[in-house]
């Protein structure tokens, strides 16, 4: 079966990062009714700094296999209905979990690991897979609330509805409530001079951006909760920093889900702002959805 049939890709690196990445996909191909790929690669000729023997290629390759093995068996086990797969490579671990993600549904990491993973902690694997996947990307960190609600920051761009999409989808086939959350970041005006600092509008002057933002979101809501009745969906508008709400949000939450890139009230929700805030902060699971 192709990894395109088998819908979640996750990898894996015997450590306890990637067990909690596994279990989160376990739990989701399960949910979508779909089947798993567990992935490991081994970057052992990567990282060497002198030509390696081929027997010691070979015992990496085993290695390899026996965890990507250990992570089928341990899925199996927790989603007994589910189709699982093992695979290995070797490489580069993100280019390589980017090149076998073409087609997937969705990509899970976790957010640090080691062994076939040396370099899964963001800024490197899990960073770069999220920037650049063309599928959703979930970076499994922190703690996810059981029953929890998902959190989703809308902004009213392509990538923001791609973002709410996938957040309905996700809480309608786990049971889950959504919370949309925009957020606004005042203006500023110019100072008096080319050398004096801008400052924030007044708070009756920001009355009708707030009004702005407020209506806009609840028609996204509600736009979203008549494709998915079943999600009790609610929303919030607030003023500050995206990133510092968001992640304050994502407390006793299941799932943060944010866009890749955004514009409007949630300016910097790109990847290297609001989006690797999230990823490297949230206090629990992130999904990027480009």
């Amino acid at each position: 079966m192709s990894i395109e049939e088998l819908g979640v890709l996750v990898g894996v690196d015997g450590s306890a990062c990637g067990d909690q990445a596994l279990d989160w996909a376990a739990s989701d191909a399960a949910a979508r009714r779909t089947g798993l790929a567990v992935m490991t690669v081994s970057d052992l000729p990567r990282i060497a700094d002198v030509p390696l023997s081929a027997d010691v290629m070979v015992a990496a390759m085993d290695e390899a296999r026996r965890t990507a093995g250990a992570g089928a068996a341990r899925a199996r086990q927790l989603t007994p209905g589910v189709v699982v797969e093992a695979r290995v490579t070797s490489g580069n671990p993100a280019g390589e979990l980017l090149r076998m993600a073409v087609g997937v549904d969705e990509v899970v990491v976790g957010s640090r690991g080691h062994g076939g993973f040396a370099a899964l902690m963001l800024g490197s694997v899990a960073g770069h897979v999220a920037a650049h996947a063309h599928c959703p990307v979930v970076v499994v960190r922190g703690h996810a609330a059981a029953g929890g609600r998902v959190v989703v920051g809308a902004d009213g761009s392509e990538r923001g509805e791609a973002a709410l999409e996938y957040a309905f989808a996700y809480a309608d086939r786990h049971g889950l409530p959504v919370h949309a959350l925009s957020v606004y970041a005042p203006p500023m005006v110019p100072g008096p001079s080319s050398l004096a600092p801008a400052l924030p509008y007044s708070g009756t002057e920001m009355t009708p951006i707030r009004d702005t933002v407020a209506r806009r979101t609840a028609e996204t809501v509600e736009h979203w909760s008549a494709k998915f009745p079943n999600v009790r969906a609610t929303w919030a508008v607030d003023k500050g920093s995206p990133a510092r709400l968001l992640v304050q949000a994502s407390e006793h939450t299941s799932l943060l889900v944010v866009g890749s890139h955004g514009h409007g009230e949630l300016a910097g929700m790109v990847l290297g702002s609001v989006s690797q805030a999230a990823v490297r902060h949230a206090h629990c699971p992130v999904a990027v959805v480009h």
